[in-house]
């Protein structure tokens, strides 16, 4: 038996490469139990509470995984125009 073959058979030490791995899997599930979570407390807003924050019921798990504006494929946030400003202090009131 080659050395590679006796690699292959022994048992996972517990090194910093099995410890990273571990912690990689575990947060990726606290990342997934935090969508889930997240998505029943939206679900459970109407259609009138979830547009107030800027949402529709269609459109809750990709808000919750990349952000209202942050999607994959979509363009990047434009800034907002900026206001102008009144030509009169009558436009103030």
């Amino acid at each position: 038996m080659s050395i590679a073959h006796h690699t292959l058979l022994a048992a996972p030490s517990l090194g910093s490469g099995w410890i990273a791995r571990v912690t990689v899997v575990v947060a990726g599930l606290v990342a997934e139990w935090r969508v889930h979570r997240d998505l029943r407390q939206l679900q459970e807003l109407d259609s009138a509470a979830l547009h107030d924050i800027g949402l529709a019921p269609g459109g809750l798990e990709g808000a919750v995984r990349y952000g209202r504006r942050a999607r994959p494929g979509s363009e990047p946030a434009r800034a907002p125009a900026p206001a102008s400003l009144p030509v009169s202090l009558t436009e103030w009131r």
